[in-house]
């Protein structure tokens, strides 16, 4: 220390101008090092006797010690030699050390950063009153674990698989584990260690490989109490601060815990494998004491606490109790698993949600990293496709130089959920010929498989998906991919029973977009920037940064999640529109809720779907004309794929229209003109596919209704559906023109409503 800092000096004018100390000393030549006396709140018996029950003083001194680094560093805090070391948050050290509070449940650094010294002043006066009144655990909300915040050491492990070993007998049993060694700033060195949810019988070639291997490699030690005499589960519910070094130690605190037999017996087989033999390259052993406490430890669900600690041991002399090989205390940290990852995420662990992905590009990647990081993989991932080396610019996943031959991109995406805890299976199926031919259900989704999310992009994979076979079976579809060149995004989110489905969505989608004047230039503008990637028309890629396509995808996977926890809607579908400015500054979202369509079917299986607005509108114009019939134009699409019409929208009838009791005829005055300014519009994404007319009775398609249905489908290469409102119902007809023959012919089917 050089001599006390300007920050020191006023660090200590806040410490002694604290409203609860008493009086402040300096300890050292420099002034850095300073006694402080706290008063300590206290009821006045405890004062009386000069204590609290909790051996708390009702003056305390507390010890800080500034160095060169302040205030980047924060200053050391020690307690007085005898203080009652049986509290909870306290810092683990060396017995012949003084005791140090954890007096802040984060880094003090930060806490330095944001409330300055004031802010450690309060914290430390109120670890002090908290101490005095055995306070600093709050059992309601349970067992305080042994405070491990300063320790270099440290060991990732599935406490699952550890507390999985408990029973009423006690024992101990034997992992492997894997290490990497630290070289420490301050001198020495430290552990990372991994280990292996696995046990391993500990035999003689078992053991040799280890040692073997020991530069890695090393063996973990899993101990674990029985039960009392009574019967009971043996218990440790006293609290002990971290003060473990040496052997000796070591078995006095498993002692403690009631785990000294099943530690003695460990290292015997142990001792035993070593033999006469000593090792130059220490194996290094990871014991893991399982503790059980009175109240489930905070944060864990159990009251089974792990106390990890690691040694370097060359030789059975090591394991002794008379052996000076030190004991290092070491942290703990929870190996990756689903409910870390959820927890770490603030999300609910969800072990039942299983749901398959449908392509693993760059935005199915990026979902399913997402949806994995919250521990809501998902289960079944299916894309035929290889990966490229230009898909790289913005996967999900990065290359990796060790395997540059290019693999499925669903089997990268599956290592990379393995990675993180979970589990994926890959499946290389072109799904449009895969349902088309013959749907491989119990593989693409399997038996409680809550949802499939098509993020492909590709209308033949949406298709495929709406094929009659294939919709009857399948779960709930929710179609994501993004339009304009990264610039607006699209979810469509089925309604029940596939009503309204991502067909009926879609050309809802484009109603919504053409009726938007941003959305209709961005997302049904034909224009596109693509850049060539090899060599060959199909080598071309859309030209996009991978920060514009990645602007999207969270909102996409937070709508994911909260579906898989609570569920998709009810009752109805959906539509998520969202849009971006080219600065990638200033996000918006849309969403459109879209009630099931009305559904008509043929005998043959043709089908026909009108949406609710389109309902509403039809009702509205025959309310306005109660007494005659009335119609208009059919707007929305024919998809040739699954031989079925999606309405979405009409065009009212032309002023030269006549309206009748017995008979409506649609005009023909300014309709090309009007037809051309919708398909205009909509970019060609919707246009007429048939007309609508009401009839006054509950009648059926009347004989100049078949022949106006003849005519019309007699004048374009694609059927014609003509709609029958009445008052009771929907139905109608589809008519089809063969034009194959010397003589053209139509032919017409009947459809009718079908239940929701």
């Amino acid at each position: 220390m050089t001599g006390v800092t300007k920050a020191i000096r006023r660090a200590l004018d806040v410490v002694s101008g604290h409203p609860l100390v008493r009086e402040i000393r300096t300890l050292d030549e420099h002034g850095s090092k300073v006694a402080v006396d706290f008063v300590v709140p206290m009821p006045s018996r405890w004062i009386g006797a000069g204590q609290s029950p909790a051996g708390v003083r009702p003056v305390e001194t507390v010890t800080f010690t500034f160095d060169d680094f302040f205030p980047l560093a924060v200053p050391l805090i020690e307690l007085r030699q005898d203080f009652n070391r049986s509290h909870p948050h306290v810092q683990p050290s060396r017995t012949e050390d003084p005791p140090r509070p954890c007096y802040f449940e984060g880094d003090p650094q930060d806490l330095l950063r944001y409330r300055g010294m004031e802010g450690i002043m309060v914290q430390v006066a109120d670890w002090l009153e908290k101490a005095a009144a055995a306070a600093l655990m709050d059992f309601s909300q349970g067992w305080e674990p042994i405070r491990r915040d300063s320790i270099n050491d440290w060991v990732e492990v599935d406490p699952n698989f550890v507390r999985g070993f408990v029973n009423r007998d006690g024992g101990s049993a034997f992992a492997v584990s894997q290490h990497l060694g630290l070289e420490l700033r301050s001198g020495g060195h430290a552990y990372a260690i991994s280990v292996e949810a696995q046990r391993q019988s500990l035999g003689p070639d078992f053991f040799r490989k280890v040692i073997e291997n020991a530069a890695g490699v090393g063996l973990s030690v899993i101990v674990w109490g029985g039960k009392t005499p009574s019967g009971d589960p043996v218990v440790s519910d006293r609290y002990l601060p971290e003060t473990v070094r040496t052997m000796a130690e070591l078995t006095d605190r498993a002692a403690h815990y009631g785990l000294q037999a099943q530690l003695r017996a460990a290292f015997g087989l142990l001792q035993t494998r070593f033999g006469k033999s000593a090792y130059n390259l220490p194996l290094i052993l990871t014991l893991l004491l399982v503790v059980r406490r009175p109240a489930d430890v905070i944060g864990q669900g159990s009251p089974l606490e792990i106390v990890p600690y690691v040694m370097e041991v060359r030789s059975a002399s090591d394991l002794s109790g008379s052996s000076e090989v030190p004991v290092r205390p070491a942290a703990v940290r929870d190996a990756i698993s689903r409910k870390l990852l959820a927890s770490v995420s603030g999300s609910r662990p969800l072990e039942e949600a299983q749901w398959t992905l449908i392509g693993c590009g760059s935005v199915g990647a990026k979902l399913a990293i997402h949806l994995a990081r919250e521990g809501r993989a998902p289960t079944t991932l299916v894309d035929r496709s290889l990966m490229a080396p230009h898909n790289y610019a913005r996967h999900g996943l990065v290359p990796i130089p060790q395997f540059p031959v290019p693999d499925w991109k669903a089997d990268a995406v599956a290592r990379a959920i393995q990675g993180l805890g979970q589990s994926a299976t890959p499946l290389h199926e072109d799904l449009a010929v895969a349902l088309a031919s013959s749907p491989p259900a119990k593989q693409i989704w399997p038996k409680a498989t809550q949802l499939l999310v098509d993020a492909t992009g590709s209308p033949t994979v949406t298709d495929a998906l709406c094929l009659p076979q294939v919709e009857a079976k399948r779960p709930r579809v929710v179609e994501t991919s993004l339009l304009g060149r990264g610039s607006v995004s699209y979810m469509a989110i089925e309604g029940p029973k596939a009503n309204p489905s991502v067909q009926d969505l879609q050309a809802e989608s484009y109603r919504v977009m053409a009726d938007d004047d941003t959305l209709r230039e961005l997302a049904l503008a034909s224009a596109s920037d693509v850049v060539v990637v090899g060599q060959g028309c199909s080598t071309r890629t859309a030209q996009m940064t991978d920060a514009r396509l990645s602007t999207f995808v969270p909102g996409m996977a937070r709508y994911l999640s909260a579906a898989l926890e609570r569920g998709l809607p009810v009752q109805e579908g959906e539509l998520a529109i969202g849009r971006v400015d080219d600065d990638l500054m200033n996000q918006s979202w849309q969403r459109f809720t879209v009630p099931a369509f009305r559904r008509l079917r043929s005998s043959t299986g043709r089908r026909a779907s009108i949406s609710h607005s389109v309902v509403e509108l039809i009702d509205s114009a025959i309310a306005d004309r109660p007494h005659v019939e009335t119609g208009g134009i059919l707007i929305g699409r024919f998809n040739e794929a699954t031989d079925s019409f999606h309405m979405v929208d009409i065009v009212e009838p032309p002023p030269d229209s006549r309206f009748s009791a017995a008979e409506f005829t649609l005009g023909v005055e300014g309709i090309r003109d009007r037809l051309k300014g919708y398909n205009d519009r909509t970019r060609g994404t919707l246009y007429p596919v048939g007309t609508w007319h009401n009839h006054l009775a509950n009648t059926p398609a009347s004989l100049t209704d078949l022949a106006t249905a003849a005519a019309l489908a007699l004048g374009q290469r694609f059927p014609v559906v003509l709609m029958i409102r009445t008052p009771g119902s929907i139905r109608g007809v589809i008519a089809d023109s063969d034009r194959s023959g010397a003589t053209p012919a139509v032919t017409i089917e009947s459809l009718e409503e079908t239940l929701p």
